[in-house]
């Protein structure tokens, strides 16, 4: 799809154009919107920098939200051959609108059996791509595909190609909860690293039974929507302290470095992810 084209910021909301134009057009790409903090500044992790994410939160406070973010943002910035996406849609209604996105490196996950199949694949290619680096003598994603990009310049016939970001983004995690698949997510995350694999992973249930301390500990950024009991939001944040998060599509995000801070989502429509996977389908058909 040499001549694809991405969907025009003009589709989306202002808010949301907010954040498809307030960073120079170099780095725009790779910029995964986290949220707004109080002082109206966006908040926001680049793609290649992008840890694995854990986000809790129960039916309305906004979980699906955030993660609808997230898809929205590739779906604007990337064309399928820079980003896949893998999605796991437990409940399966949430991510029904992306269904036939070019993006999609597998027909959308709704049966919580077929997730095993999915996990093992991603494992299979993480190991794999661990094999690539090393054979080229480079330590990660970003340093090899910055190889091909070196070489395309001098031969531009090369047969060797870049390889995508692939994100896979569960929601909910809670339902597919059984021991093979906590086995195979646990691995995942163990290989994942630095291969240019990413997990974002929902779960509207955040215990020991569901995430494993194992797991949760893979996890470097952590999200926490509301719960009615604190000590869920305890649990995914790791912290001994209460913390209190109030209203709907507000919630606290933990960083790799400990930090804390108090987020509300990016608010996109229905109507929003309707018109940008619109355009996408009948703009860019085979």
């Amino acid at each position: 799809m040499s001549n694809y084209r991405l969907p025009p910021k003009e589709l989306v909301n202002n808010e949301f154009q907010k954040m498809l134009e307030v960073f120079p057009s170099k780095v725009r790409k790779e910029i995964i919107p986290l949220g707004i903090d109080d002082e109206d500044n966006l908040i926001f992790k680049k793609i290649s920098s992008l840890e694995d994410v854990l986000v809790g939160g129960t039916t309305s406070t906004g979980k699906t939200n955030f993660l609808n973010n997230i898809i929205c943002s590739i779906l604007m910035k990337h064309k399928p051959s820079e980003t896949k996406l893998v999605l796991i849609d437990n409940k399966g209604y949430e991510f029904k609108t992306y269904e036939n996105m070019p993006h999609l490196l597998t027909p959308i996950v709704t049966d919580p059996t077929h997730a095993s199949r999915i996990l093992n694949s991603l494992i299979k290619g993480a190991i794999n791509r661990r094999k690539i680096y090393f054979n080229c003598h480079v330590n990660n994603f970003e340093e090899y595909n910055k190889l091909i990009k070196k070489i395309k310049r001098t031969n531009p016939d090369s047969k060797i190609d870049f390889l995508p970001n692939i994100i896979l983004i569960i929601d909910d995690y809670a339902l597919m909860n059984n021991q093979e698949n906590k086995m195979l997510l646990e691995e995942l995350l163990k290989v994942n690293n630095y291969t240019g694999i990413h997990v974002i992973c929902g779960t509207s249930l955040p215990t020991e039974e569901v995430i494993t301390k194992e797991m949760r500990d893979y996890f470097y950024t952590r999200v926490s929507f509301n719960f009615v009991e604190d000590d869920y939001i305890k649990f995914i944040l790791d912290s001994n302290d209460n913390k209190h998060i109030e209203g709907e599509n507000n919630y606290i995000i933990k960083t790799y470095d400990n930090k804390y801070h108090y987020l509300s989502n990016l608010l996109l429509e229905d109507s929003d992810i309707t018109t940008i996977t619109d355009f996408i389908k009948f703009t860019n058909k085979k």
